[in-house]
């Protein structure tokens, strides 16, 4: 049920971000091209992407809030992570857009000499496959001015799933982001709305501003504030080169094996990070459109 009233929340506040306008006989005549919701200058859409990506060296320390269970203190030897994502363009029109995407992550924690643990929590996470399975939906609604909506759907599970007496809904995670657009001119676009997610660790809606922004034939902005926020140096009209921010949050439901927590079922591991970076990008191949 609170799945259901999140997702009808959104619909709710995506329809109210809407303005509704009286248009004169020649304003009416000036709109009749679709907005087309990109600027100059960015890369084409990436259809398949693969990361690897190992976070070394870290401490880490669990405050309990169960009876009888004490805090703990450890240090990470390393943090793997593996993540593949297939995004395919379903309808391309000028006034609608939609897009579907898969995901899957397989993320491991790895502590400094794990057989000599003495918390049993930390024994439980030892190279525990946190994995997540996820579908994203895309949809964009261009309008016939300089607006458009655009709206985000994530449906994943995450965790060690696949444990007995275990719901599957305990597992299915839900993010969401509508946005109301406005393209100033072929180089700028802004837009502001909401996003729903664990980006902070816990379930939180957050406020959204969008900012994308070509300066010149080489330099540009992309943002999504408090989300992302990158600069872009065109190499090449097919290389680009990226550095910036970025906060990820992510929540998983563990099975733990230990007398003390067992009753519970299953305990939810939340975290979040801020993560600086610097990336090159290079186009292989021509987009693939479809009509």
């Amino acid at each position: 049920m609170r799945l259901v009233r999140v997702i009808s929340g959104i619909f709710i506040a995506l329809l109210l971000l809407k303005p509704f306008s009286v248009l004169s006989q020649d304003e009416f005549e000036q709109n009749e091209t679709y907005c087309n919701p990109t600027v100059n200058g960015l890369p084409r859409p990436v259809g398949i992407s693969f990361e690897y990506e190992k976070v070394l060296d870290y401490k880490i320390k669990t405050y309990s809030n169960v009876e009888d269970y004490p805090d703990g203190m450890g240090a990470i030897n390393h943090n793997r992570r593996l993540k593949f994502k297939l995004k395919l363009p379903v309808v391309n029109k000028d006034h609608f857009k939609f897009a579907m995407g898969f995901s899957y992550s397989h993320e491991e924690f790895r502590f400094e000499s794990p057989d000599e643990l003495d918390y049993p929590f930390y024994q439980s996470v030892e190279d525990k496959p946190l994995k997540s399975i996820g579908s994203d939906f895309y949809f964009v609604f261009p309008r016939k001015n300089n607006t458009f909506f655009a709206l985000a759907l994530n449906l994943s599970i995450n965790g060690d799933y696949f444990q007995k007496d275990v719901s599957f809904f305990d597992y299915l995670k839900l993010s969401a982001a509508p946005i109301y657009g406005i393209k100033k001119h072929d180089n700028l676009i802004y837009g502001f709305g909401f996003a729903y997610s664990y980006v902070f660790g816990d379930p939180s809606i957050s406020p959204v501003i969008t900012y994308m922004h070509t300066f010149n034939k080489r330099w540009g902005v992309e943002a999504v504030l408090p989300l992302e926020a990158k600069v872009r140096y065109n190499l090449s009209p097919r290389s680009f080169l990226y550095a910036g921010t970025k906060l990820r949050g992510a929540s998983y439901h563990i099975h733990l094996d230990e007398a003390i927590l067992n009753d519970n079922g299953t305990v939810e591991l939340r975290q979040s990070e801020l993560k600086f970076f610097v990336s090159l990008r290079q186009e292989i191949y021509e987009q693939i459109a479809t009509h």
